[in-house]
Protein backbone atom coordinates (compact mmCIF):
# COMPACT_ATOMS: atom_id res chain seq x y z
CA UNK A 1 0.00 0.00 0.00
CA UNK A 2 2.69 2.49 0.70
CA UNK A 3 4.49 1.69 -2.16
CA UNK A 4 1.83 2.63 -4.17
CA UNK A 5 1.31 5.97 -2.30
CA UNK A 6 4.56 6.22 -3.36
CA UNK A 7 3.98 5.95 -7.20
CA UNK A 8 1.04 7.87 -6.87
CA UNK A 9 2.93 11.14 -5.41
CA UNK A 10 5.67 10.45 -7.18
CA UNK A 11 3.86 10.44 -10.61
CA UNK A 12 1.89 13.57 -9.29
CA UNK A 13 4.82 15.22 -8.57
CA UNK A 14 6.36 14.79 -11.53
CA UNK A 15 3.57 15.66 -13.94
CA UNK A 16 3.28 19.00 -12.11
CA UNK A 17 7.03 19.73 -12.86
CA UNK A 18 6.12 18.69 -16.86
CA UNK A 19 3.31 21.43 -16.33
CA UNK A 20 5.25 23.69 -14.76
CA UNK A 21 8.30 23.78 -16.93
CA UNK A 22 5.81 23.96 -20.58
CA UNK A 23 4.44 27.11 -18.97
CA UNK A 24 7.75 28.47 -17.88
CA UNK A 25 8.77 27.02 -21.73
CA UNK A 26 5.65 28.39 -23.69
CA UNK A 27 5.10 31.62 -21.75
CA UNK A 28 3.26 33.82 -24.67
CA UNK A 29 3.93 37.20 -23.46
CA UNK A 30 5.51 39.23 -20.29
CA UNK A 31 3.89 42.73 -19.05
CA UNK A 32 5.76 45.61 -16.75
CA UNK A 33 4.14 46.93 -13.76
CA UNK A 34 1.64 50.06 -14.33
CA UNK A 35 3.81 53.05 -14.07
CA UNK A 36 1.65 56.26 -13.07
CA UNK A 37 2.49 60.14 -13.09
CA UNK A 38 0.63 63.40 -13.19
CA UNK A 39 0.66 65.83 -15.35
CA UNK A 40 -1.01 69.15 -15.01
CA UNK A 41 -3.61 67.88 -12.87
CA UNK A 42 -4.03 64.78 -15.02
CA UNK A 43 -3.46 61.22 -13.78
CA UNK A 44 -1.65 58.83 -16.32
CA UNK A 45 0.09 55.78 -16.22
CA UNK A 46 2.09 53.43 -18.91
CA UNK A 47 3.06 49.98 -19.10
CA UNK A 48 5.06 47.98 -21.76
CA UNK A 49 4.67 44.00 -22.76
CA UNK A 50 6.45 41.43 -25.06
CA UNK A 51 4.63 39.30 -26.83
CA UNK A 52 5.58 35.85 -28.74
CA UNK A 53 3.31 35.67 -31.57
CA UNK A 54 4.91 33.83 -34.48
CA UNK A 55 7.93 35.66 -33.22
CA UNK A 56 8.91 38.22 -30.72
CA UNK A 57 6.74 42.22 -30.52
CA UNK A 58 7.00 45.06 -28.25
CA UNK A 59 4.19 47.12 -27.00
CA UNK A 60 3.65 50.35 -24.66
CA UNK A 61 0.43 51.97 -23.46
CA UNK A 62 -0.42 55.04 -21.68
CA UNK A 63 -3.77 56.16 -20.85
CA UNK A 64 -5.49 58.76 -18.56
CA UNK A 65 -6.81 57.88 -15.53
CA UNK A 66 -10.18 60.28 -15.64
CA UNK A 67 -10.36 61.79 -18.70
CA UNK A 68 -10.71 61.98 -22.46
CA UNK A 69 -7.50 63.72 -23.91
CA UNK A 70 -7.41 66.13 -27.26
CA UNK A 71 -6.06 64.68 -29.92
CA UNK A 72 -1.93 64.99 -29.66
CA UNK A 73 -1.89 64.95 -25.69
CA UNK A 74 -0.80 61.29 -25.08
CA UNK A 75 2.11 59.95 -27.01
CA UNK A 76 3.80 56.64 -27.10
CA UNK A 77 7.05 54.45 -28.40
CA UNK A 78 7.65 51.07 -27.96
CA UNK A 79 11.11 49.49 -27.86
CA UNK A 80 11.57 45.97 -28.25
CA UNK A 81 15.12 44.58 -27.01
CA UNK A 82 17.24 41.08 -27.78
CA UNK A 83 20.11 39.65 -25.57
CA UNK A 84 20.49 42.92 -24.65
CA UNK A 85 20.56 45.35 -27.49
CA UNK A 86 17.45 47.35 -28.67
CA UNK A 87 16.35 45.54 -31.97
CA UNK A 88 12.94 47.11 -33.08
CA UNK A 89 11.11 50.49 -31.96
CA UNK A 90 8.58 53.12 -33.35
CA UNK A 91 8.28 56.28 -33.80
CA UNK A 92 6.10 57.89 -31.57
CA UNK A 93 2.36 58.22 -31.94
CA UNK A 94 0.05 60.51 -30.95
CA UNK A 95 -4.04 60.16 -30.07
CA UNK A 96 -5.91 61.61 -33.27
CA UNK A 97 -8.65 62.26 -31.53
CA UNK A 98 -9.97 62.38 -28.36
CA UNK A 99 -9.22 59.03 -26.19
CA UNK A 100 -9.06 57.78 -22.70
CA UNK A 101 -5.68 55.36 -23.85
CA UNK A 102 -3.18 54.48 -26.72
CA UNK A 103 -0.87 51.35 -27.71
CA UNK A 104 1.45 50.93 -30.11
CA UNK A 105 3.60 48.32 -31.25
CA UNK A 106 6.55 47.89 -33.17
CA UNK A 107 7.82 45.15 -35.65
CA UNK A 108 8.20 41.60 -35.46
CA UNK A 109 11.67 40.46 -34.62
CA UNK A 110 11.90 36.71 -35.07
CA UNK A 111 14.88 34.10 -34.47
CA UNK A 112 15.80 32.57 -31.12
CA UNK A 113 16.94 35.09 -28.31
CA UNK A 114 16.46 36.65 -24.98
CA UNK A 115 13.17 39.65 -25.63
CA UNK A 116 11.68 42.36 -23.58
CA UNK A 117 10.81 45.90 -24.14
CA UNK A 118 10.37 49.02 -22.37
CA UNK A 119 9.12 52.52 -23.85
CA UNK A 120 8.21 55.83 -23.44
CA UNK A 121 4.94 57.66 -23.05
CA UNK A 122 4.44 61.68 -23.25
CA UNK A 123 1.38 64.04 -21.99
CA UNK A 124 1.09 67.25 -23.15
CA UNK A 125 1.90 70.15 -20.45
CA UNK A 126 0.00 73.03 -20.93
CA UNK A 127 1.94 75.35 -18.74
CA UNK A 128 5.47 74.43 -20.15
CA UNK A 129 3.55 74.07 -23.91
CA UNK A 130 5.61 71.07 -24.69
CA UNK A 131 5.96 67.26 -23.66
CA UNK A 132 6.97 65.53 -20.62
CA UNK A 133 8.59 62.75 -21.40
CA UNK A 134 8.10 59.07 -18.77
CA UNK A 135 9.59 56.32 -19.13
CA UNK A 136 7.95 52.69 -18.96
CA UNK A 137 9.31 50.11 -16.23
CA UNK A 138 11.05 47.30 -18.24
CA UNK A 139 8.88 44.47 -18.68
CA UNK A 140 10.59 40.86 -17.48
CA UNK A 141 12.61 38.52 -20.21
CA UNK A 142 10.66 36.05 -22.61
CA UNK A 143 13.26 33.27 -23.95
CA UNK A 144 11.83 32.51 -27.75
CA UNK A 145 13.92 29.29 -28.81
Amino acid sequence: MVRKNLKVVTCAFLLGILIASAAVAFASEAVSAWKPYIINGIDYENQAMVSNTSGAYGYTWVQSIDYQLPPGYMGAMARLYKDGALCRLTDYAYNNGYAYSLAVATSIDSGPGTYYSKGFTRGWDTLLDDYVTYETYKTPSLNIN
